[in-house]
């Protein structure tokens, strides 16, 4: 898992080294979704609220990097998605599963890229943190 800081606004007026991990689990095949999913984990030093835009993209080709509208274009297909707010408590390490929880995994193949996007609900959206994951090739 890639662990990137969001920082807060109040510890950024206080200049205060106070940030929120998060990072994305790599995609891989799960038999509870019957298909392949990954995870976004956020873990916060205090109380905010953390909204996560992730989405899972089924490809034609192994494509590394780029965004979402990249990969569109590249004829990839939207295969399941997660755009939730969740309040973080203080320590507390909170999953966002993509596809969300009770939709089923990606099926098809053969390459799979994911994109997640975390941000502060109090953060303007350009401050969102984006990250990829590896591709991954497999095909359920």
């Amino acid at each position: 898992m890639l662990i990137v800081p969001v920082a807060t606004p109040a510890a950024a007026e206080a200049s205060q080294n106070s940030t929120c991990e998060v990072g994305l689990d790599g995609l891989h095949y799960s038999g509870g979704a019957g298909g392949v999913i990954f995870k976004g984990r956020a873990t916060c030093p205090g109380a905010t609220t953390m909204l996560f835009f992730g989405s899972l993209w089924r490809c034609p080709v192994r494509i590394d990097g780029g965004i979402p509208a990249d990969w569109l274009n590249q004829g990839c297909v939207l295969a399941g998605d997660n755009n939730s707010e969740r309040p973080m408590v203080a320590g507390r390490q909170e999953t966002f599963y993509v596809p969300d929880i009770g939709r089923p995994g990606g099926t098809g193949g053969p390459w799979w890229n994911g994109w997640g996007a975390f941000r502060l609900k109090d953060q303007p959206p350009a401050e969102a943190v984006e990250i990829r994951t590896a591709p991954l090739e497999y095909t359920t």
